[in-house]
Parts: structure tokens; C-alpha cells; sequence
């Protein structure tokens, strides 16, 4: 069981962070109350990853350490490495990748800055309230 409970952490719980950083571009629809519906997800988030956390210590005996680094430190990982791949792919004149472009910003560019914002802010928040809970 513990088994399947790592392999769900790994898959589902680094894929929530990439989609959750990038869907904060559909939340700039809110107007002015954009910052807030983007730090109240962001505060759900990480509320329910520290619930999740402690289950699985209690439950599985994954430890905060391991947890983060299967659960969260992947999407950062690849999240900040596809935002430099397009940066430097950008440099040479690519500027359509996989999706497309609109007035030649490729959209690509956004989604992998906004994932990787994300993701990295979560990893820090994440290891903080773990490092929190050791001492």
C-alpha cells in the first residue's frame, strides 16, 4: 500500500502544482480581485498538502522530508527547467513551440513562467512549514 501511495504522490501531487501554477492565468480574469483568488488558492493549497502530509507520516510512515521530495520538488524541478529551455529556445528565434503564439509572445513562455513561479514558491512554503514542524 505504501507502494501505491508513493507513486500517487509523485504523479498526481507534482502534476496538481504544474496545472494549479498554470491555471493562475485563468484566474487574471477576476480583474482586481485577482491577487486574492491567487493567494486564497495558494493558502488551500498548501493547506491541504500539509493535511496530506501529516496523514501520510501517520498512515503510511512517509516522512516530511520524503514527502516534499517526492510530492513537490519534481514539478519545481521541471517547471524551472522547461522555463530556461524556452528561454534560451526564445534567444535562438524559436518563438512557436508546442501551442501556439499570439502576437508573436508565445504562450508557452507565460504558462512555464507562471508553473514555475508556482511551483518554486510552493517548494519553499512547503519545506519552511515542514523544517516548522521538525523542531
Amino acid at each position: 500500500m505504501k507502494d501505491t501511495v508513493i507513486v500517487l504522490l509523485i504523479a498526481f501531487g507534482n502534476m496538481l502544482i504544474l496545472v494549479l501554477g498554470v491555471g493562475q492565468i485563468f484566474l487574471m480574469s477576476f480583474g482586481i480581485l485577482a491577487p486574492l483568488a491567487i493567494i486564497a488558492l495558494f493558502i488551500l493549497h498548501t493547506i491541504a498538502v500539509k493535511l496530506s502530509r501529516k496523514r501520510c507520516q501517520r498512515r503510511f510512515g512517509i516522512t516530511s522530508k520524503q514527502y516534499i521530495l517526492m510530492g513537490v520538488l519534481p514539478a519545481a524541478a521541471i517547471s524551472v527547467l522547461v522555463f530556461i529551455l524556452t528561454n534560451v529556445l526564445m534567444m535562438f528565434g524559436i518563438r512557436e513551440f508546442l501551442l501556439w503564439s499570439i502576437d508573436s509572445i508565445p504562450i508557452e513562455w507565460i504558462f512555464s513562467m507562471f508553473a514555475s513561479g508556482y511551483s518554486v514558491l510552493f517548494l519553499a512554503v512547503q519545506s519552511a512549514l515542514a523544517a516548522r514542524e521538525v523542531h
